[in-house]
């Protein structure tokens, strides 16, 4: 029996369902990064619109940006305000957000290798007409929000421990945009928007002192930073017979 009685097999709804069954199949590791992205940007935007538009700074860390804020970037060159998020096209938090940040794990190779042919997940991602993929299609289901054919009920198939392991690993992620392409975790560029990543785990690790300096150089090129005095040489040993050796003169 159909899912919507009322729907014929044609529509857009049809074929949105059909894409969106095929990508969780044979791309499971993206689509829970695009699941769980989208997710966490409209947690954000609750947030947001909870306290209100002038404490964004909750939101955005000193040394990193949030999902509200590279969303906003991404909404600008397409010339849409925030409210129209939802109308943005998979493909593009694809591109600007994703296919960064599913790199952050240590075992993300393994991962993206069980995954199909990356070509072909962008080309469905990419098909257009009125059934092209867009946010409001996966958004979280709240009663008089999101798409009325959401297709996040129908994400079933993808296996819990999948999802839990992306969610671990975007809370672990340090977000940051760049215009320029001087930071070795690049891996996207659309026209002059580059996106990357820090892990928090290592960001804030004791010993890495100077790699977390350098990072805020990065993330704050305008800001005069303290410069750390040279190292001055550690002192020479000198041992009982060279203070002997000198009384004796």
């Amino acid at each position: 029996s159909k899912m919507k009685p009322n729907e014929p097999l044609n529509s857009s709804f049809y074929k949105n369902l059909l894409k969106f069954t095929i990508l969780l199949e044979q791309w499971p590791y993206r689509m829970a990064w695009l699941l769980l992205v989208v997710e966490n940007l409209e947690q954000e935007l609750e947030i947001k619109n909870t306290i209100g538009a002038d404490n964004d700074e909750n939101l955005t860390s000193s040394i990193g940006e949030s999902l509200t804020s590279l969303t906003e970037k991404v909404l600008e060159k397409g010339g849409l305000p925030m409210n129209r998020y939802g109308d943005i096209p998979l493909m593009k938090i694809y591109y600007h957000l994703v296919q960064i940040l599913m790199h952050s794990p240590d075992d993300s190779n393994i991962h993206l290798q069980r995954d199909g042919d990356p070509q072909v997940f962008e080309q469905i991602l990419l098909d257009d007409g009125d059934s092209k993929l867009k946010v409001k299609d996966i958004s979280l289901i709240e009663e008089g929000k999101g798409s009325e054919n959401n297709l996040r009920p129908y994400a079933f198939n993808l296996q819990r421990h999948m999802v839990d392991k992306v969610a671990a690993e975007i809370e672990n992620c340090m977000l940051l945009s760049r215009k320029d392409g001087k930071i070795e975790q690049v891996h996207s560029q659309k026209g002059n928007f580059f996106a990357s990543y820090k892990k928090k785990s290592s960001f804030f690790d004791i010993a890495s002192n100077e790699e977390m300096r350098e990072f805020k150089v990065q993330a704050h090129p305008n800001t005069i930073l303290h410069q750390s005095p040279a190292r001055r040489p550690p002192p020479r040993r000198m041992s009982l017979e060279h203070f002997t050796s000198r009384q004796q003169r």
